[in-house]
């Protein structure tokens, strides 16, 4: 059985829009090194000077600012990059980084250099750290500089939220699929429980995590839309994503399904989150 996906489209025209994270949507960014290096974060721009003069001239030093990735998603940032010894003539080595759970990836040309600017992209799963910062071995002629702006941080299209609670035949799943683009095709699957029954898709924009049937209710609802499993348990609802919906939109889904076999008569599925590119 393929319920109609006219009741999800219905529901997506009450959608409001959102935004990518910049620097300051975060709420905490941690300093860590050398205690002569320092940083400091706005809503646009994060600057990262290094340790300052001879403290590094013996052995690697380090000053970084990191923070908590909440959900897993994509890194976008533009980095500038002032080493301050250029044109001294000495060799010295300090480099901009950026982090992943304590591993550190050196970025600029990897040689000598005073100035470098350059963008970079990295991948990160919720709950893991990252961040930028400066790397250095030799300091004598000054700190390097690291200042990180045109940053993004892009959630993944569908993200699992869990909380399902099981029904007849255990824990009902829920899938989302696709980029979610003008023209693209999409699929909300549901399986793994009753047949012929009545599930109740339950869509926001927010999470709302409140304790519901013996359960928990992801979502904060804009629109229940009901609808009856196919006799093999599943429902899968498909089409092609509609022009106009605003990039950042957050959808929130989770089914809630008649189960006599759930604490309080009710199963539901996990709860998925879509963002919309």
């Amino acid at each position: 059985m393929r319920a109609t996906p006219l009741a999800l489209a219905l529901a997506l025209a009450l959608l409001g829009s959102g935004a990518t994270a910049q620097l300051g949507g975060f709420e905490t960014w941690t300093f860590s090194g050398d205690p002569s290096g320092w940083a400091s974060v706005l809503e646009e721009e994060m600057t990262i000077t290094g340790p300052a003069w001879d403290n590094c001239t013996t052995s690697e030093t380090y000053a970084y600012m990191t923070t908590v990735a909440e959900l897993s998603g994509r890194v976008d940032a533009h980095i500038v990059f002032d080493n301050q010894d250029g044109g001294f003539g000495s060799w010295t080595a300090e480099d901009p980084v950026f982090l992943v759970d304590g591993e550190v990836t050196y970025i600029g040309p990897g040689d000598f250099f005073s100035l470098w600017e350059g963008d970079v992209s990295f991948h990160v799963d919720a709950g893991q750290s990252f961040g930028f910062g400066v790397q250095s071995i030799d300091c004598s002629w000054g700190p390097g500089i690291t200042t990180v702006n045109g940053f993004s941080f892009t959630p993944d299209t569908w993200q699992e939220l869990g909380h399902a609670l099981a029904g007849t035949f255990g824990e009902p799943k829920l899938d989302g699929i696709g980029v979610l683009l003008p023209g693209s095709p999409w699929e909300l699957g549901l399986v793994d429980t009753l047949p012929t029954t009545t599930a109740f898709l339950v869509i926001g924009t927010e999470l709302l995590e409140a304790p519901f049937k013996g359960g928990v209710l992801v979502p904060d609802p804009l629109q229940a839309v009901a609808l009856v499993t196919s006799p093999a348990g599943r429902i899968i609802l498909t089409g092609t994503w509609p022009v106009g919906v605003p990039s950042g939109t957050t959808l929130v889904t989770q089914y809630w399904i008649d189960d006599p076999a759930g604490p309080a008569g009710w199963a539901a599925t996990n709860a998925v989150m879509a963002l919309v590119p």
